[in-house]
């Protein structure tokens, strides 16, 4: 080569370089980051490195749920918290006692767009050395990708959006998409969403020398659901791997993951004879939330093809597993032991229990929807499940009356009813069970006068009544307490506005209830509250419930029994309803969950729309169906006892009476 051409060369290569560093730079000066927004972030994942180490991996699910859920809430977005907490296999963390994830060192944050930021860096791993010092023994590559905006309560926040930390965590991302594409022809939208990355490393055998690859999130997917694949490392390439189907058909496979109401899939790993176990499981469930059907489709790894190849040893067995985590048992009402408790009335009303003994308001004609006058609900009915016997009938009203509401105990029923079939104002009785007087409630009070009763609820000699009333167009909501033995009364809230309502009271222990109150704030927003008040010296408190709770439940030991946006019916604290625990069952209608559902402190209990009840033993996590109740009857629950209404067509209504516990649930 002359010396004109290597210096054109060389000219050429100082240009070509000019241009580049012009681009770099363009590019840099793009997607730079605001200082304020690079001191956020670097704090946020910062902190959030600090935590890991806190969450134990070799815990129990619940309990890994439990942690990622109070540390890591600071610093995830509602989306991924949500799925870390379902599924805590996937949250980062302690795996071993040493070493231990000690921090994040960051490496670079890049801007993706307004909303978007991209953090790279390491989970430095660290165990103790001498003198009380840490040495370092791993640094694992890691990526977060922060978003804000993505939570309504921190939406100026960047938030922790998505985070994958393994070996092949920097792989190039374009490099994935290419080789995804060239493997599943005509897939044209892998990497619609975001670039191929790969979520998890997995070893397809163990050994000395084990065979490496990794989860390979796609990029897309459905409404529902994100796309996966498995990659074989090929000399630091990552390469799809082939699986041989149930037909005996090769090629690669990608797997859904993510749920619906309906339908919730999902890819699982598992080992067997130290070969890796890939296997897509998918849940069915009907309108009612019960589960219709699980399919599972397994593949192990063979070291001698090279590939998956379909098990239906290992299909049936994880299967197996999965019905009998999702799956309850299911149980005819003939084959229980129960008691049908029949009146000399035509129509059932509403039922209570009560330590064995059931109450229940009764009446002529038939029960029928949206039909107020087609039956007198006018009288009320005692039953002794122990000796089979009426202990108890009274009369309320001689005239058109509709009990809608009951409690009782030793001494006192109380009863909301209306009187009017036109909607006059709903009313309160209490009937002392010792001389069968009847009282109406309240009617000697002015404060109260125009007031309608909307919410009743029975605490030993204490009636506890939310009333409600318009005036001028303006709203009027009390909490009035009643002491039923002298008539004297405690006003405990009083609240003067059309936004403010309150649904439904819920006895707790130690004498205090649980009020259910929502408000309605400017621009249409919704706020929900939980008043907490006792009434024997504990301190009353108010809870303010996250937006994404709907309709729920309170159980007497304060949990709270509610639907997620995805329908899977959780039970947690009341005071952090965050620190849930899935019950294994989906509400078809998030909205009305309160409407079919019950709980006492042993038990749930869910009126299924096909008339079918789902019950959870909150002790032993049993679950069980009971089928052949009818379609319309409500269902009470009380300890282990359980009342369902039976509304057969052409014949008078009864009461099956269930005992839980005898019954072995």
């Amino acid at each position: 080569m002359s010396k004109k051409v290597l210096l054109w060369v060389v000219v050429g290569v100082i240009v070509a370089g000019l241009i580049a560093g012009s681009v770099i730079l363009a590019q840099r000066l793009k997607t730079a980051l605001p200082e304020k927004d690079k001191t956020e972030i670097t704090s946020l994942v910062e902190g959030f490195g600090k935590t890991l180490s806190k969450v134990d991996k070799i815990a129990p699910e619940e309990e890994i749920a439990k942690s990622v859920k109070a540390y890591y809430t600071p610093f995830l977005t509602s989306d991924l918290l949500l799925e870390w907490a379902s599924y805590p296999e996937k949250a980062l963390g302690r795996v071993v006692s040493s070493p231990w994830p000690d921090r994040i060192e960051i490496l670079s944050i890049e801007k993706i767009d307004k909303y978007t930021a991209k953090v790279k860096g390491y989970v430095v791993w660290v165990a103790s050395g001498g003198n009380g010092t840490f040495e370092v023994t791993e640094k694992v590559p890691i990526v977060l990708v922060l978003r804000k905006g993505t939570d309504p309560s921190s939406s100026e926040k960047f938030l922790i959006d998505r985070v994958y930390s393994n070996k092949y965590a920097f792989y190039d991302g374009k490099l994935l998409a290419k080789t995804l594409k060239n493997a599943f022809k005509g897939m044209y939208y892998i990497g619609e969403r975001y670039d191929p990355f790969a979520e998890s490393e997995v070893y397809f055998t163990a050994g000395t020398n084990p065979i490496e690859g990794a989860v390979v999130d796609m990029g897309t997917g459905g409404a529902y659901t994100e796309y996966y694949t498995i990659c074989i490392d090929e000399n630091g390439k990552l390469e799809v791997v082939n699986f041989k189907d149930k037909d005996g058909h090769i090629g690669p496979l990608f797997f859904d993951e993510g749920a619906s109401v309906k339908h919730e899939a999902r890819l699982n790993l598992d080992e067997e004879n130290s070969s890796l176990v890939v296997y897509q499981s998918i849940v069915n469930r009907d309108d009612s939330g019960k589960v219709t059907g699980i399919e599972v489709e397994a593949y192990l790894w063979n070291n001698g093809t090279y590939m998956f190849e379909y098990s239906k040893t290992l299909s049936e067995k994880f299967k197996k597993e999965l019905e009998e985590k999702y799956a309850p048992e299911i149980v005819s009402l003939s084959s229980l032991k129960f008691k049908e408790i029949k009146a000399d009335f035509s129509a059932v009303g509403k039922v209570a229990l009560y330590n064995g003994t059931v109450a229940f308001s009764c009446g002529s004609g038939k029960a029928k929807p949206n039909m107020p006058t087609s039956s007198n609900i006018n009288n009320i009915v005692v039953y002794d499940t122990k000796n089979g016997k009426i202990e108890f009938s009274k009369e309320i009203s001689k005239n058109w009356l509709m009990i809608d509401d009951i409690y009782f105990n030793d001494k006192w029923i109380l009863v909301r009813a209306i009187d009017n079939p036109n909607g006059s104002s709903p009313k309160c009785f209490a009937i002392n069970r010792e001389n069968k007087q009847v009282i109406n409630v309240l009617q000697n009070y002015k404060d109260y006068e125009g007031f309608a009763v909307s919410q009743i609820l029975l605490q030993m000699n204490y009636a506890n009544i939310v009333l409600e009333k318009s005036e001028n167009g303006n709203k009027m909501t009390r909490l009035v307490r009643v002491n039923l033995d002298n008539g004297a009364e405690k006003t405990y809230f009083k609240k003067d506005s059309n936004s403010f309502a309150v649904y439904r009271l819920w006895p707790l222990q130690y004498d205090c209830i649980a009020c259910s109150a929502v408000e309605t704030l400017e621009g249409g927003k919704i706020k929900q509250y939980l008043y907490l008040y006792s009434f024997t010296g504990k301190s009353s408190d108010c809870e303010t419930l996250p937006d994404d709770i709907h309709s729920y439940i309170v159980t007497p030991d304060e949990y709270i029994v509610y639907p997620n946006v995805s329908g899977k019916i959780l039970i947690a604290p009341l005071t952090k309803p965050d620190d849930y625990e899935e019950i294994g069952l989906h509400s078809p209608d998030i909205t009305s969950f309160a409407d079919y559902a019950v709980a006492s402190q042993d038990y749930i209990a869910v009126k299924l729309i096909d008339g079918n009840i789902f019950v959870f033993n909150r002790k032993t996590k049993k679950r069980i169906i009971i089928k052949g109740t009818n379609e319309y009857g409500e269902v009470v629950l009380n300890g282990s006892k359980l009342c369902v209404i039976n509304r057969p067509k052409n014949t008078s209504d009864s009461i099956i009476h269930i005992d839980l516990k005898e019954n072995g649930f």
